[in-house]
Parts: C-alpha cells; sequence; structure tokens
C-alpha cells in the first residue's frame, strides 16, 4: 500500500511535470563537452519497423575510412561517441542487405535511424514534411528566433525571451517561435500562458509536431492528462516517429493509472530515439514500483543514476531508490512488456 500512495503520488505532483522536452528544441550539447566532437547515435530497423539487435553498425567519413564502428544492443539501438564535427555515412549490414545514411555532424549530437526497406518499395522519409506556415516566416523574424534557440542553449533564459518576443512581434504567426515561448513561460511556471501560446501554434500550425509533445507535457503539469492524450494522439498522425509524443503519452498513461499501457509506450519512445535521454529509465521506474516489479524498477533508477548523478530528478532517483531498499524479494518478476 506504500507505493500506491507516496511514490505515486510524487509522480503525479512532482516528477511528471519536471521532464521538459527541450532536446527537439534544441540540439543537445556533446556527451563529452567537447566543442569539437560529438555523438552520432540511432536505431537499425527492419522492414517492418521492428529494431533489430546485435547488428553491425559503421561510420565512413567522405574518404570512405571506417571511423567508428558499434553494435546495437537488445533494443536494436546504436551509439559512436567522441567523433569529430562532419559529414559521414552510417552503414549497417543484416542477412546479405545494406541499410546506409548520410548524416551532418555539424552540432553536438545527431540522430539518424536506418531501415532495411523492401527492394520492391522506395524509403519513406521520416517526418521530413515542412509546412507552408514554416516557409512563409519572414527573414528577419527566423534569426530573432534562431537567436533564441542560441540563448537558451547557453541557459540565457531572459535574454531568449526578449529574442522570442521580437521574432513574434515581426510575425505573430509563427509556430516555432510561439512553441518556444510556451516552453520558456513552462520552465518560469507561467503553465496558463505557455498552454495558450502551444494552443496557438497548433492553429497557426497544425503540421508543426514539436507544439504537440510541448503543449502535451504543460497539459501534463497541470494534471490535464485526458487532454494530453487527446492532443498526443492528434500528433502522432503528423509525427508517428517524434519519440517526445510516445514519452509524454507514457506519463500521462501512467498518471491515470494504465502502467502496463505507459510500459509500452515508453518502448516506443525509446525505439524512436528516446534512449538518448536518460529519463527513459526513471519513468519506466515510476510504471514499474506501482506493479510491483520492485527489481526491475531498481535496475531502471540505478541505470538512471548512471547517467544523470546530479540534478532534481537524480535527487528524486535517490529518494525512490531508498524506498525500494529491501523490496527486491517482495514483489513480481517482469518477464516481458513491450510496444506492440
Amino acid at each position: 500500500m506504500f507505493f500506491q500512495g507516496p511514490i505515486l503520488g510524487l509522480l503525479i505532483s512532482t516528477f511528471l511535470g519536471t521532464i521538459v522536452n527541450a532536446q527537439d528544441i534544441l540540439p543537445p550539447a556533446p556527451a563529452n563537452g567537447s566543442e569539437t566532437t560529438g555523438v552520432i547515435s540511432g536505431a537499425v530497423l527492419s522492414s517492418s519497423g521492428h529494431p533489430l539487435p546485435g547488428v553491425p553498425v559503421e561510420l565512413q567519413d567522405a574518404n570512405s575510412l571506417v571511423v567508428a564502428k558499434a553494435e546495437t544492443t537488445a533494443g536494436g539501438s546504436f551509439a559512436l561517441y567522441n567523433i569529430p564535427r562532419g559529414y559521414y555515412e552510417v552503414t549497417s549490414l543484416a542477412s546479405g542487405s545494406q541499410a546506409r545514411r548520410f548524416v551532418d555532424l555539424s552540432s553536438g549530437r545527431s540522430t539518424v535511424d536506418l531501415s532495411f526497406v523492401d527492394s520492391a518499395r522506395p524509403p519513406v522519409p521520416i517526418d521530413a514534411t515542412i509546412s507552408v506556415a514554416q516557409i512563409t516566416v519572414p527573414g528577419n523574424a527566423r534569426k530573432l528566433y534562431e537567436k533564441a534557440r542560441d540563448a537558451v542553449g547557453k541557459k540565457d533564459y531572459a535574454k531568449a525571451r526578449e529574442f522570442v518576443d521580437q521574432a513574434l512581434q515581426r510575425q505573430p504567426e509563427f509556430a516555432e517561435a510561439l512553441t518556444l515561448r510556451g516552453f520558456l513561460e513552462r520552465k518560469s511556471h507561467q503553465l496558463d500562458a505557455a498552454a495558450r501560446d502551444c494552443e496557438q501554434a497548433l492553429q497557426v500550425d497544425p503540421y508543426y509536431g514539436l507544439a504537440y509533445s510541448t503543449l502535451a507535457s504543460i497539459y501534463n503539469l497541470q494534471g490535464r492528462y485526458d487532454d494530453a492524450l487527446r492532443t498526443l494522439n492528434e500528433g502522432v498522425a503528423v509525427a508517428p516517429r517524434a519519440w517526445q509524443i510516445y514519452f509524454e503519452m507514457a506519463k500521462a498513461s501512467i498518471a491515470k493509472g494504465l502502467f502496463g499501457k505507459g510500459l509500452e509506450l515508453m518502448d516506443t519512445a525509446e525505439r524512436w530515439g528516446g534512449y538518448n535521454y536518460p529519463e527513459v529509465h526513471l519513468v519506466r521506474a515510476y510504471a514499474l514500483v506501482p506493479l510491483k516489479f520492485y527489481g526491475e524498477a531498481r535496475s531502471e533508477v540505478q541505470a538512471f543514476l548512471s547517467r544523470q548523478p546530479s540534478g532534481a530528478n537524480a535527487q528524486r532517483a535517490r529518494q525512490l531508490l531508498a524506498s525500494l531498499d529491501g523490496l527486491d524479494g517482495q514483489g513480481s518478476t517482469l518477464i516481458r512488456v513491450s510496444a506492440k
């Protein structure tokens, strides 16, 4: 009964509101903090979209020299670290077939998925649609928006707000800027204003996928889980491979007591790139605890702390870990929960 009270209450009242999907607003920094190297990560998928474990991955430079190698994990993901900035080709071999993608590592991190497709049909681009609303944004407004993004990357939120406000003065119907302002308002706990901005962003451009997950994250923080799920179900049609959508959907489902569904959604989020985000482990743990999978929950919390040992979420993770002490043998054994 203990976990049905304090732990689940912690999830709903605090933790759900602490995870911000800034990863899709800003390019993340290199894992090692270097300005000259970065990380290339992704997943290898079959023609039917299922992750392929134990598949070799190679990274080649412009001279076709192999720069790095890896093998996909049990979940089909891979990561290549300390890669010099530049332009590369990622390749993978499986069952005599080859999948390849080009990647531009000009920022600290790039994500690329390799898909083996049937030879009879061409590959389908991943969420590559650029809407008319994005194309028609004036250049001066977009430059101010980019400055706002850069300021957020430097954690200068006051300057970011100044730039994004100027961008919106020049173009009020600017979905990306409205979403970024909503993100900034969310950080300053102006939740009603944040929701209004993101709702307006979707009215301006219903094809801007990031606005759906950002708005849902605000709804989750407000405890409006049904609104979050409604928004995310609409977002899936626009950006079916955006991991943030499934991540927020998992949070809302867990908050509503749908713990098994939350775990399935986390599988989907990780499949489309969420494995780069340490908080996936912590969300899994909060779903596993009410199901009495205490040993598995402990493993997820420890995995999170190994990747993110400091910060507010790390403190919450240690509190949860302390609560799990001595309970490993009292729960059930998780056999397998996978996305359908």
